[in-house]
């Protein structure tokens, strides 16, 4: 199960990159489209053909039995996927309205590039989700190789955020290039996708799902009203500190709901390390925002992102 999770992750990871390296150099205004189609059709593909493995051994198209309990499961994530597309998109929508389509165009760019971690962040998470549900019923257990897999994509994070202005000159051009201030702070809020995607893989495990739902439209409610009133009092680039503000809130409610039904369904409030989780959160966020100071300083920047490397 753990090989076909990480193959499938990969394969996805590596299409969407390619394709949408190729959009992107070939000037196409498809690349959003492309991304969508590219980060599914690997995963279908496979899919397919594990679907077609098990009809020819099972002959059974339709069990109800096994359709209830998924649809119990997975209905309340179709609402947390819309949420969580409001989340993603509202403030490029909202900056359309409020701003421009040239504003948009900018933070659209540095979004993308602050956003590339992800790509990263998705192959671990896949991967790690069946040994957390092997080992996740062991008495006092605590999955410590969680940590030290948020640590490692926090240093990545981090560093891409500290190589912002090279990667900006060399996926853009140099009007972009004044805008690479609101890169850490989105950097700093994909980031916490990890402490969202942690507890929430609790949360599925216990077939609390709802929860999930739940906490994605708080953090969805609170950007569009972060955004609302930021974009129009700060200008655009406010909308990256919203987010960064929404994801905190996503995180924190994944979080406080993950440790409530995990005490409730086994008597232990987390299978993580909850105080080393929020000190790494912190630290992270901390230093992602310290390329705000750092952009200034190329040597020092350089010389932290050598000592990263090294850490890593």
């Amino acid at each position: 199960a753990g090989a076909l999770t990480l193959g499938s992750a990969l394969a996805s990871t590596i299409f969407f990159v390619i394709v949408v390296l190729y959009l992107y150099k070939a000037g196409s205004d498809q690349v959003v489209v492309g991304r969508l189609y590219a980060t599914n059709i690997a995963t279908m593909a496979i899919s397919a053909v594990i679907w077609i493995k098990i009809y020819a051994k099972g002959k059974t198209i339709v069990n109800i039995k096994y359709w209830k309990y998924s649809l119990k499961l997975s209905a309340p994530l179709i609402g947390y996927a819309f949420a969580a597309q409001i989340l993603s998109v509202s403030d490029r929508m909202m900056i359309s309205k409020m701003v421009g389509n040239d504003a948009v165009g900018i933070y659209s760019t540095l979004y993308t590039v602050s956003s590339i971690s992800l790509l990263v962040w998705s192959a671990i998470n896949s991967s790690f989700i069946p040994y957390l549900y092997q080992n996740i019923s062991k008495k006092d257990n605590k999955i410590r190789e969680s940590l030290a897999l948020m640590g490692s994509y926090a240093i990545i994070a981090v560093m891409l955020t500290f190589l912002a202005p090279e990667i900006v000159r060399i996926l853009a051009t140099k009007e972009y290039y004044e805008a690479i201030y609101i890169m850490p702070p989105i950097a700093a809020g994909v980031f916490l996708t990890s402490v969202s995607n942690m507890y929430s893989n609790l949360l599925i495990y216990h077939k609390k799902t709802n929860y999930i739902m739940y906490s994605s439209t708080i953090a969805a409610i609170v950007n569009l009203i972060l955004n609302f009133i930021c974009i129009n009092i700060f200008g655009y680039m406010a909308a990256a500190y919203t987010t960064l503000v929404a994801y905190i809130v996503l995180a924190g409610a994944q979080v406080i709901f993950a440790r409530k039904v995990h005490l409730k369904e086994t008597g232990n409030k987390s299978v993580y390390n909850d105080k080393a989780v929020l000190f790494m959160a912190i630290l992270t966020i901390i230093a992602a925002l310290f390329g705000l100071v750092l952009y200034r300083y190329t040597v020092l920047r350089y010389a932290l992102i050598c000592i990263g490397m090294i850490a890593g």
